[in-house]
């Protein structure tokens, strides 16, 4: 097919120089103009509840994240422990879990010197703008124009996974790390000289090392096995192994930074329900293939998804990419052959999107099973996240197929017509799709039975949307210079309408607000409620201590909450069986149902009888729980009546008990017991065992003591020794790249 005209390119090569110098064509100002325009009205729209002072609420963000974070900005505030956090799970290992990102500098940062409300948002905001300026300079390094870059920019930050995760905020912080690091990979590999190599190399041990301290081990993962294959792609190792080895050597001296957040995560995993082969598969959140008919029909189905476990939702099983860069995927995979010096940035772009996608679809496409079986890998979970990487290849493969489209003679000026023929597939399969949704008698139809949204406009959506698509790519193809504009604000349009409709699904809402929504009945002496998941972990910021909690990492429990006997031994006073809403008193109003503990037992008290049981669980069911404790080993006490104890200090993660007792007897606290706990007996070091399966014990002589408990886990301590370690390796390292790499350095 002949073009009427274009915009050609002054050079297209991936050279060691990157864009630098590279003359702007006619036109590709203005369209790099509108790219930058869209990308800020996105960022506004986004932004703009947090410009009044708001947080978004939805899912995940208040259940778990808002309450968390809160949780470590008082901590911060008031200088007391915040590893340990005694509002949840009867006392959690908070820091293991990872989520919070408590050591990463930027967090203590932000928390420690902004309101609450701002430090969130300053979290959660800019890896937005983030992303659009990694992936912008990312693909300016392969000379790629300027409008090309920020329309790749634009499609990988507000792609479905990133927009849609929107409430996974340490998640997509790790993923804004991406772009950045395949530049530091570049620079490193193909900077030419001695100090962009190191500079390169330097880079990549920062963002690797914040990565990690981020606390989301799985998409660390994702991130690396982007970068591999990007390594690859750029320097084989048969060409020498040199930078191969230089940048082992700065992801290793990485993980030992990050070894403070890294061997507390560990400790938690190998401490959670991740280890039972009952409770956890590796294969739960498996994306079911038939999810594929979002590329093009985005709201065709009932919650946009096709799910098939109870866990599974939009934001975990959405895949809309938007039409123009579906169709820009298809248009560059017919006309690859025809690229130059973009080929192998477009050949790898195309091979992860296409391998992503059949990882994400878990068990029912095998090759994700592999990856399940190495060690560590075997314990993640949500398969369905490969959907980042399908995003990344086609955010990639998208500017790949805009440069060579606005370039002009890229791939030829002969291209078939019989190409275009096949690219009108991808209107015809939304049209054929329509077609079925809306057939009398449709919803009977195969695996969508049921399943198809109500009303026209969801399923009209897609025929329309791939069709703009389809026709816009034409006119591009066809030297239109406006076609390229009205390509990058459709794609805009059409990502930002996706995302933004599922951010604001839930309207966002002032801390003020959701601490005054908190309305919960109270006692003077200590309880905890065992509230989840009725209400979340949302009543935390009010100070309610919670029996079960919601997080990544469940820790593994012994006992069973459900049950009157462990709701007693963890001091609660009630549960909630019920959400629906509190009136001002607490009494239970529509379906939410408060239901009374009968008897909790207190915070700390002494026993005088203690049973050694290798079923704790079975054991304690059986015994008087006022007067009997279950222990994991032989433990002689005095008989008689049992003494008294007092908590006079309960902060997190320390705890002061003063105890009185006429013979030996165990002191019992209701805290969840952990390796990390220590115990000082009036200053002397004594063992801390764990109690009726969760819970602390700590044997006692007679008479009066004062037993401080501490949490100091050796997991944190031998972290923070390793950290130390690697950052005097990352001066080494960056010293030893200035002595040893010669001044000038081979490119890739």
């Amino acid at each position: 097919m002949k073009r009427r005209g274009g915009d050609r390119a002054t050079e297209a090569g991936g050279g060691a120089g990157g864009a630098a110098g590279q003359a702007s064509a006619p036109g590709e100002r203005l369209i790099f103009a509108v790219g930058v325009a869209s990308a800020i009205a996105i960022l506004v729209y986004f932004a703009w509840p947090m410009i009044l002072g708001q947080l978004y609420v939805f899912d995940d963000l208040l259940a778990l994240h808002i309450p968390m974070r809160w949780f470590y900005a008082e901590r911060l505030a008031d200088g007391n422990n915040f590893i340990w956090n005694p509002y949840i799970n009867c006392g959690y290992y908070l820091h293991g879990e990872g989520q919070v990102g408590m050591l990463h500098p930027l967090h203590l940062l932000i928390y420690s010197i902004l309101p609450f409300t701002e430090a969130f948002n300053l979290e959660m905001f800019p890896p937005y703008p983030l992303m659009l300026a990694g992936m912008y300079l990312f693909l300016r390094r392969w000379k790629i124009r300027r409008d090309a870059a920020i329309f790749g920019a634009l499609v990988f930050a507000f792609s479905g996974f990133n927009m849609l995760h929107f409430m996974h905020m340490h998640l997509v912080a790790i993923i804004a790390h991406i772009p950045w690091l395949l530049l530091a990979i570049d620079v490193a590999i193909r900077g030419g000289t001695r100090g962009r190599v190191a500079a390169g190399c330097l880079a990549v041990v920062v963002l690797s090392a914040s990565e990690m301290l981020l606390g989301h081990a799985q998409c660390v993962w994702f991130s690396f096995q982007a970068e591999a294959l990007y390594v690859l792609l750029l320097r084989p190792w048969w060409k020498g192994a040199r930078p191969i080895v230089l940048l082992a050597a700065a992801k290793g001296i990485a993980v030992l930074i990050a070894a403070v957040q890294l061997l507390p995560t560990y400790h938690m995993l190998t401490h959670s329900t991740r280890m039972d082969p009952v409770a956890f598969t590796s294969s739960e959140l498996s994306l079911p293939p038939v999810n594929v008919v979002q590329f093009v029909e985005p709201y065709l189905l009932k919650g946009r998804v096709i799910t098939d476990e109870p866990n599974a939702n939009t934001h975990e099983y959405g895949l809309y990419e938007g039409a123009g860069v579906l169709t820009l995927f298809v248009w560059l995979g017919l006309a690859a052959g025809g690229l130059k010096e973009t080929k192998r940035l477009a050949v790898g772009a195309i091979f992860l999107a296409a391998a992503s996608l059949v990882l994400a679809f878990g068990r029912y496409g095998g090759l994700y099973l592999l990856f399940s079986r190495l060690p560590l890998f075997e314990w993640f979970r949500a398969s369905c996240r490969y959907i980042v990487l399908v995003d990344l290849g086609m955010a990639v493969a998208a500017a790949v197929a805009f440069d060579a489209l606005a370039k002009g003679g890229a791939v030829g000026d002969n291209f078939p017509r019989w190409r275009w023929l096949v690219l009108l597939l991808v209107p015809a399969a939304s049209v054929v799709i329509y077609a079925l949704a809306a057939w009398p008698g449709a919803p009977a139809w195969g695996i969508l039975s049921g399943r198809i949204a109500e009303g026209a406009w969801p399923a009209t959506t897609g025929p329309l949307l791939a069709g703009c698509a389809f026709l816009l790519v034409l006119a591009a193809g066809r030297g239109s210079r406006a076609a390229l504009a009205g390509l990058i604000l459709f794609t805009a349009a059409d990502l930002g309408v996706y995302g933004l409709s599922y951010m604001r699904s839930e309207p966002p809402a002032t801390f003020e607000a959701i601490a005054d929504s908190i309305r919960l009945p109270e006692r003077e002496s200590f309880f905890r409620i065992e509230a989840f998941p009725t209400t979340g972990m949302t009543a935390t910021i009010k100070g309610f201590r919670l029996v079960t909690g919601y997080m990544g990492l469940p820790p593994a429990k012994v006992l069973d909450y459900k049950e009157t006997g462990p709701l007693r031994l963890a001091s609660a006073a009630y549960k909630i069986m019920k959400y629906d809403a509190l009136s001002a008193s607490g009494a239970g109003v529509g379906r939410l149902r408060i239901e009374a503990v009968p008897a909790p037992l207190g915070r700390a008290r002494l026993v005088c009888n203690a049973v050694a049981a290798g079923d704790v669980k079975s054991a304690v069911a059986r015994i008087d729980l006022e007067t009997t404790a279950v222990v994991d080993r032989e433990l002689a006490l005095d008989a008689g009546p049992a003494g008294t104890a007092a908590v006079t200090s309960d902060l997190p993660g320390k705890i002061t008990v003063t105890a009185e007792s006429p013979g030996r007897q165990l002191l019992i606290v209701s805290e969840s017991y952990d390796e990390g706990w220590q115990a000082l007996v009036d200053g002397k070091s004594a063992a801390v065992m764990p109690v009726n399966g969760d819970f602390i014990g700590v044997a006692l002589g007679g008479g009066r003591h004062e037993v401080m408990l501490e949490f100091r886990p050796r997991s944190l301590r031998t972290g923070a020794m390793v950290s130390c370690a690697g950052l005097v390796l990352a001066a080494l390292f960056a010293g030893a790249l200035g002595v040893l790499l010669p001044r000038r350095a081979p490119t890739g």
